[in-house]
């Protein structure tokens, strides 16, 4: 294998991820407008992983490899005016509907079973 891991590419791919899911991306630039300041609030994570390794019976043989990522999901917006501080949460109406869709899932698939049962036995 001819080809070196390239060090300085992966600390430059870790500092842009490590930039972009810092408090700056938890806590977005504030935004003024008709007298209140929002301010939008998210969780951010990152993370980074690399490993290698050589075969001992072969002595050309090396692997490796890394990969990292970073995910910032929207939490709240904070609302600054005059009566105070106040929180709103943001809420995602997709994971509602999907959870909706589970539990309904869920009541059939034992409404189903108990009428089965109850079918068997007669």
């Amino acid at each position: 294998m001819t080809d070196k891991f390239d060090v300085e590419r992966f600390f430059s791919q870790f500092e842009e991820a490590h930039r972009q899911a810092s408090v700056d991306a938890a806590f977005g630039s504030p935004i003024e407008a008709a007298g209140k300041t929002v301010i939008p609030i998210a969780s951010a994570m990152y993370g980074f992983g690399m490993g290698g390794g050589e075969d001992e019976r072969e002595s050309r043989s090396m692997g490796g490899g890394g990969g990292g990522g970073y995910w910032v999901r929207p939490l709240a917006l904070a609302i600054v005016d005059e009566g105070g501080v106040r929180i709103e949460p943001v809420v995602n109406a997709g994971r509602i509907a999907l959870a909706g869709v589970c539990v309904g899932a869920w009541f059939i698939f034992w409404l189903g079973r108990v009428m089965l049962r109850l079918a068997s036995r007669k």
